[in-house]
């Protein structure tokens, strides 16, 4: 016996997998055939500069060149008020949590290459991007980016839980 188990979802038990797409599970649920949607997953959208996204780029560099791995993630560049904006786009919340212990290892080696009582310029604007990557990391990592999904039907509640009933009767 199968069991889809989800953070978000109610589990349900399955007597046989007919079919997994991307975006739907087909299932024989007691002697019955439904289509039940797979919950999207959140990506999580981190937006910098250049000097940041340098800084973000040479994390993810030491932390895998000390622990190995690999860090999948996308980048968009767009035009924003006048300036270049390099997006970071992460699928899987590991990568973030990683790049937040892999950040702090960065900053913790700049704060020591660094004088914090005579500061000059250049090393005022380290500290400062490295503190806004963190800071930016933590964001992303609290605000998902869902995909918007539209259901239609019928909203109807059964034992504490909410069902949408399509016109078909799935």
């Amino acid at each position: 016996m199968l069991s889809a188990v989800s953070k978000n979802i109610t589990p349900l038990i399955l007597t046989g997998v007919l079919s997994l797409c991307p975006d739907q599970v087909i299932a024989q649920v007691a002697g019955k055939y439904s289509v039940e949607p797979v919950p999207p997953l959140p990506r999580y959208e981190i937006k910098l500069s250049l000097p940041e996204f340098s800084v973000l780029n040479s994390a993810a560099q030491f932390g895998i060149a000390t622990y190995g791995g690999e860090a999948n993630f996308a980048v968009k560049l767009s035009k924003q008020d006048n300036a270049v904006t390099w997006t970071v786009i992460v699928n899987d919340v590991s990568l973030i949590e990683v790049w937040q212990h892999w950040m702090a290892q960065k900053t913790t080696d700049l704060l020591g290459i660094v004088d914090v009582n005579d500061l000059d310029a250049q090393q005022k604007f380290a500290l400062q991007t490295t503190k806004s990557v963190n800071a930016k990391i933590s964001y992303a990592l609290a605000n998902p980016v869902w995909d918007a999904v539209r259901l239609s039907g019928l909203v109807t509640e059964k034992d504490g839980r909410w069902f949408i009933q399509s016109e078909h009767g799935d």
